[in-house]
């Protein structure tokens, strides 16, 4: 077993698809930028009164998975066996986990900041979080799966993907426009800003090259965390974060309007912390 991994090892070498030291380097950049974003984000979040800090602590939560997942890369700590590497011939690579647990981890979070201001429903809301997991998943299977699985996988990532791009662009915006067209169109340039970036991913994910993988893998995921965060927490710096999340209704519409205390309530905070202000 041995003599075969050292075979499979020098494979990798020799085909050049093994990631150097200077791929390294790049994780270290990505390292570099996570860590000192999770510093501004505290920082931030320690001038925010005490009860409307809850989307500095969301990013810093992101920010913080993200800074361990670049720190054990950089360090070859999550680096798959060659044993575990798919594809066949030349389109076999090395792999790293902890770049795929931090997106099952950070993509949902990211998600719920953004979701979190639209007012749409807990339904709504919980079942793009699920969507984004399904979706690391399909992308995990498909890249340490058996070659059999890819297709389906593939499929099935792309249905997902389609439904958390509609949740984000067509209903959150629809909700959120409802509460007055400066902070609609706020809210859809955020949305845009992180669809955009996750649109990116599968671009980047077709690149062999180790190190251009890992260039723009760092690029994407510093748009889609720190830049991105940096920019809602500037957007949402007004919002109280605490009324805002009052207003996710626990049920439909018909079974909401069945309720009018509580749907009147929900209404005057919409417009009350939403109307003019993002």
């Amino acid at each position: 077993m041995a003599g075969d991994n050292s075979s499979a090892y020098s494979s990798l070498l020799d085909v050049g698809l093994y990631l150097t030291m200077h791929g390294y380097n790049w994780y270290w950049v990505g390292f570099a930028c996570m860590i000192s974003a999770l510093f501004a984000t505290v920082v931030l979040d320690l001038t925010r009164p005490r009860g409307i800090r809850l989307f500095h602590q969301i990013a810093a939560v992101v920010l913080t998975t993200a800074s361990l997942a670049y720190f054990s890369m950089a360090f070859d700590l999550s680096t798959s066996s060659p044993e575990g590497d798919v594809g066949v011939g030349e389109t076999s690579r090395t792999l790293s986990y902890a770049w795929y647990i931090q997106w099952i981890i950070n993509l949902p979070l990211l998600l719920l900041s953004v979701l979190l201001v639209t007012g749409l429903s807990l339904f709504e809301i919980l079942s793009t979080l699920f969507a984004a997991v399904l979706l690391v998943l399909c992308s995990i299977i498909h890249d340490y799966g058996a070659n059999a699985y890819g297709p389906w996988c593939t499929v099935l990532g792309i249905a997902v993907f389609g439904h958390i791009l509609f949740v984000l662009l067509v209903q959150g915006s629809r909700s959120a426009y409802a509460a007055g067209d400066d902070f609609g169109a706020r809210y859809l340039l955020s949305a845009a800003w992180l669809a955009l970036t996750l649109l990116g991913y599968p671009l980047a994910h077709r690149l062999v090259a180790p190190e251009a993988r890992a260039a723009a893998a760092l690029a994407l995921d510093v748009l889609a965390q720190p830049a991105f965060l940096l920019f809602f927490l500037h957007q949402v710096r007004q919002i109280d974060s605490g009324a805002v999340c009052g207003t996710i209704a626990l049920a439909g519409d018909e079974e909401l309007a069945a309720v009018p205390s509580f749907a009147e309530s929900t209404s005057r905070r919409l417009r009350r912390h939403h109307h003019g202000r993002f």
